[in-house]
């Protein structure tokens, strides 16, 4: 018994200092990573002040996270930032089935697939949700592929 409590101890931890939890690997949007999408001029950046597992029942197929974002641009072949002055929060819904992005003021599900790939007005939501819930820098198609996403609905 003192083995099993010890073990999810340990899982709560691991959890806690927003590791990994399953299949899911979140080192990727840690306090103080920066983050940042050049599909289009200007690049957006994102630098994470906080980050939050909100929800992470094993019963469900789906982890939501809370990230605290200070936003920013940069041009395409500049490596200076410029700062938005206030940070904003951005909910993540890591799933397989339904990865979402979702601000107060939008909502994005996210069509990763091996064959479509994702359009460009979803892009930075796209690289957003592959580094923060899966440490992944790449296509989004290898991403599907390579995690077995095969998402291709467009509407919320």
């Amino acid at each position: 018994m003192k083995k099993l409590l010890i073990l999810a101890v340990c899982g709560l931890v691991s959890v806690g200092a927003f590791a990994s939890y399953g299949w899911y690997d979140f080192r990727g949007a840690k306090k103080g990573a920066i983050l940042e999408s050049c599909y289009h001029d200007p690049c957006s950046v994102a630098k994470v002040i906080k980050n939050t597992i909100i929800k992470n029942n094993p019963d469900d197929d789906f982890v939501l996270i809370k990230l605290k974002l200070l936003g920013g641009s940069r041009e395409w072949d500049s490596k200076k930032v410029i700062w938005n002055r206030q940070p904003h929060n951005v909910y993540i819904t890591c799933s397989q089935n339904s990865p979402t992005t979702r601000t107060d003021s939008d909502s994005n599900l996210i069509p990763f697939n091996s064959e479509l790939g994702v359009m460009g007005a979803l892009m930075s939501d796209a690289q957003l949700y592959m580094k923060t819930c899966h440490n992944f820098d790449g296509d989004t198609a290898d991403f599907a592929k390579k995690y077995g996403y095969d998402v291709t609905d467009y509407s919320e």
